[in-house]
């Protein structure tokens, strides 16, 4: 499985992924909040102000300014998978996942709830951020 999104390197984007999920009182924490509801119908994730957003490409990560709280976030490759796919519009878990990783559609169930685990986990460090939110305006 190689590249998905323009430049996300799978494997590097699996580990950035999992430290973030895995370390003691970070994303998995947070995750468990902002897990969309088995059984409703799909929470959609958005880029809070797309159109004002300033962001600047380095060499392996991305700095993106947030015009709400002036401040700048400096986001590795794995968060810029995830925001960078949110630039088209809002999405599920779902539909990041079949846009951010190689091989998403032919998954299996349990590469399909890791993934979830994952790509949720990253959101919510992206929401605290302030970055993204849910779409609770648009239906699925």
């Amino acid at each position: 499985m190689g590249a998905r999104r323009d430049g996300c390197d799978r494997v590097a984007r699996v580990r950035q992924f999992r430290r973030i999920v895995d370390q003691p009182g970070g994303g998995a924490d947070v995750q468990i909040r902002l897990m969309e509801e088995v059984g409703t119908v799909p929470v959609r994730w958005r880029i809070v102000l797309p159109d004002r957003v300033r962001i600047v490409r380095l060499d392996d990560a991305v700095i993106v300014f947030n015009p709400l709280s002036w401040q700048t976030h400096f986001l590795n490759e794995a968060a810029w998978c995830v925001f960078d796919a949110l630039r088209s519009g809002p999405m599920t878990v779902d539909a990041l996942i079949g846009e951010c990783v190689e091989g998403g559609d032919g998954m299996t169930s349990e590469d399909r709830n890791e993934w979830t685990r994952i790509l949720n986990a990253h959101l919510a460090e992206l929401a605290a951020m302030g970055l993204v939110m849910r779409d609770d305006a648009v239906a699925a």
